[in-house]
């Protein structure tokens, strides 16, 4: 279990984001559209697609970098690195913990 801090830094997205019905708003958004990211991501993985891998882990990193999730933003990085690697490495370990982490962010941001 990560710890609520390295999950989801709710102070530091709301200083961003300025307001809580903003913050909320946001976050039902991006949390609306990680099922399917995950999925494509998860596709790519599986069929060894560097340049998709990529963008879905861009996807990821851009809508985590405004909600302070540093569990999720390590598992992007680590992804991405991967990527850059020849030959392709098995990703499906960090797709899994990523996968995890996003779950976990679901749940705690409905709490």
């Amino acid at each position: 279990m990560i710890q609520d801090a390295d999950l989801f830094d709710r102070e530091k997205a709301l200083k961003c984001f300025g307001n809580e019905a903003i913050l909320r708003e946001v976050l039902k958004q991006f949390l609306n559209e990680v099922d399917p990211m995950l999925a494509r991501l998860r596709q790519a993985v599986a069929a060894n697609d560097r340049e998709e891998v990529r963008k879905a882990v861009h996807w990821f990193r851009g809508g985590l970098s405004y909600l302070f999730s540093h569990a999720a933003e390590r598992a992007c990085l680590e992804l991405d690195e991967q990527t850059q690697l020849d030959p392709l490495p098995p990703l499906l370990d960090v797709l899994d913990r990523l996968e995890a982490v996003m779950r976990q962010l679901q749940q705690h941001v409905q709490e």
